[in-house]
């Protein structure tokens, strides 16, 4: 729910280098010029959010300790809620803390009412008899908006591989949204956890 970048110029045989870039500096300060890369990288800077809530699934934990090497699951972010009174838009959201052993890929935004519920954490391939996350269509191509006191019907969830022993929870989950048009980035409370051990029954 995450969360980094001169042209040559050519002088006359009257004029050093050194002259030159003297002259070049000398005009830029008198058009009260600052630096391009840094004026971008402060418009860029997201101010720190508060207007979200999580739900239930920012008070406690979800997981499976019967993890296998080289399964591949969806692991869901929590449903946001705006909790202000004006509306918002968010762009994306993305787990921040990933822990040796997991491997994040593609980030998809799923709907609840398609998934009839949230997929907290899913198996990949619709294994042990739930929907194929694959499957289901993805809606990240456009913000989700949220109005006044409004919960989403949608929700953020990474494709995650388990590629060796996992000691540590995913967690640290961001948001990045636009409200009244200003930029925001905010993180909600999580804790997915991925153990490998036994695994389960086929079913």
């Amino acid at each position: 729910m995450t969360a980094s970048t001169a042209s040559p110029a050519s002088s006359s045989p009257t004029r050093t280098p050194g002259l030159v870039a003297a002259a070049l500096l000398a005009a830029l300060l008198a058009a009260g010029c600052t630096s391009p890369a840094s004026d971008a990288t402060a418009s860029q800077e997201p101010a720190r959010g508060r207007a979200l809530t999580g739900g239930m699934q920012t008070t406690g934990r979800i997981g499976t300790e019967h993890a296998q090497v080289g399964e591949v699951f969806w692991a869901a972010l929590p449903l946001p809620r705006n909790a202000t009174k004006d509306p918002l838009a968010i762009d994306k959201a993305r787990f921040t803390k990933i822990p040796k052993g997991l491997k994040v890929g593609e980030y998809r935004v799923f709907d609840t009412n398609e998934v009839g519920g949230i997929y907290f954490l899913a198996y990949a391939g619709g294994k042990y008899g739930t929907k194929d996350p694959d499957t289901l269509k993805n809606h990240a191509g456009e913000p989700i908006r949220l109005k006044s006191d409004q919960e989403s019907d949608y929700y953020y969830a990474a494709k995650v591989t388990v590629t060796g022993p996992v000691h540590h929870d995913l967690g640290g989950c961001s948001y990045w949204y636009k409200q009244n048009n200003r930029q925001y980035r905010q993180s909600l409370h999580c804790q997915t956890t991925i153990r490998v051990g036994t695994p389960l029954p086929d079913h």
